[in-house]
């Protein structure tokens, strides 16, 4: 993770948060999550809709099959939290990246606020 734009932030508290938008940098952030018992996985999307837009903004709108994935954040037990912008890397981010291969892996227990939905909703829409 090279680009000193987005390099590791840490807090006071000891999170790091990594931004992730380059493919190249996936594959590093994938390995470290592959390594863990447990991860935290949250998304967030947009929905093209006008109505929605006006009442909610573009950002906090719950995620559907006419929506898009733009944020997907996973978190890790050693207080590790990987932001992958995944309107950047499209479905590169869970093909080439690896994310798919984790996400699906029975091994690494997921917790999350209605996890399921957005487990069904990154596996069953087109990403782009």
């Amino acid at each position: 993770m090279e680009d000193a734009r987005y390099s590791d932030i840490q807090t006071k508290e000891g999170v790091r948060f990594s931004y992730i938008s380059q493919l190249e940098d996936v594959q590093a952030a994938v390995h470290d999550i592959s390594t863990q018992a447990a991860i935290a996985v949250d998304c967030e999307g947009k929905v093209y809709v006008s109505l929605l837009r006006k009442s909610y903004g573009e950002e906090g709108v719950s995620l559907s099959r006419t929506g898009r994935l733009t944020l997907l954040q996973v978190a890790t037990p050693d207080c590790r939290v990987y932001l992958f912008d995944v309107l950047s890397m499209g479905v590169d981010l869970f093909e080439k990246g690896g994310l798919k291969r984790i996400l699906e892996d029975t091994a690494i227990i997921k917790v999350g606020w209605y996890l399921p939905r957005v487990l069904l909703f990154i596996s069953s829409i087109d990403l782009l």
